[in-house]
């Protein structure tokens, strides 16, 4: 199975053991883009030639080639592939792209130093001239990141209600679906199709954990993802998610679901072909405990690993 560009960061990075958080802090990277490329999603991109850098120095971070991840990079999204108003021309190389960017960033600190030292200078010499007690406190400065000063990107809109599509991005998956806490009903999708679910305020979905890498979870235009450590759990499991409504701003903000609203069900082989669904993750809410009883009563029927 091919993986793209989004899979392989992610895949490169959990196994080094890394979060997001400390690649956008050691990068100089936008956390917001990290997790927008993991899921194939280059809206938050500065666009041209500092897109390619971008990518390059996320790959390294991760322990991926660079070039190699550019050649995917251009190979997914088109080698003139741009998030906003930013353009490099065509025959500008990579190399020459990531030179230019790093010589902006550096113009940019060489200019906020300055900036600093100055304001340093006014404030001493200001001190020293009027009276202790008319001093301001505000000498402090606080100094912007030069890669987000350079980011124009367009946040992505908040759905006006609650549906998710479900596609099946390799092979046959199956699935259990609750509406509203109603009925689970089990379908299954076949590859590269997709199914959209609507609710009013919840949508529960169950599967199999070994199927989630043939799976991808849309609300409105943003891919979701399952927390870093819920995906080392995966295989062996049966997973149920439950997406709220009042949780759509911050999953389209973050890209992936709380923790709190995912229960882990070992499946484990009883007897013949059959399998149990013992309760082994605790619930983090009122809502997880009443899916996972739910469950309970409706067990998946598929093989085991």
């Amino acid at each position: 199975m091919n993986e793209s560009l989004g899979e392989r960061l992610r895949l490169a990075r959990e196994q080094k053991g890394l979060e997001l958080k400390t690649i956008a802090d050691s990068t100089r990277i936008p956390l917001r883009t990290l997790v927008a490329l993991e899921a194939d999603d280059i809206s938050t991109l500065p666009g041209g030639g500092y897109s390619r850098g971008v990518i390059r120095y996320f790959a390294k971070e991760v322990g991926l080639d660079p070039s190699e991840a550019v050649k995917l990079f251009e190979k997914q999204f088109g080698r003139n592939s741009n998030s906003n108003e930013l353009n490099i021309s065509h025959e500008e190389s990579d190399e020459r792209a990531s030179r230019r960017l790093f010589s902006n960033l550096s113009i940019g600190l060489i200019f906020v130093s300055a900036v600093v030292v100055g304001a340093t200078l006014y404030y001493f010499k200001t001190a020293i001239s009027e009276p202790e007690s008319q001093v301001s406190d505000s000498n402090s400065i606080s100094e912007p990141s030069p890669f987000v000063a350079q980011t124009t990107a367009t946040p992505i809109p908040t759905p006006d209600s609650l549906s998710v599509e479900i596609q099946s991005k390799s092979e046959s998956v199956t699935l259990s679906v609750s509406v509203d806490s109603g009925v689970e009903e089990t379908s299954t999708i076949s590859a590269e199709s997709s199914r959209k679910v609507s609710g009013e305020e919840s949508i529960t979905i169950g599967f199999l954990g070994k199927t989630w890498e043939a799976m991808n979870l849309k609300l409105g235009e943003r891919s979701v993802s399952l927390p870093s450590s819920t995906l080392q759990q995966l295989e062996g499991n049966y997973v149920i998610v439950t997406i709220r409504k009042e949780d759509l701003p911050r999953i389209v903000s973050e890209g992936n679901i709380d923790k709190s609203r995912i229960v882990l069900k070992r499946l484990r082989r009883s007897g013949g072909t059959g399998l149990e669904t013992p309760q082994t993750t605790p619930t983090n809410s009122d809502e997880t405990r009443k899916t996972e009883e739910q469950s309970n009563q409706a067990s998946p029927s598929g093989g085991d690993r």
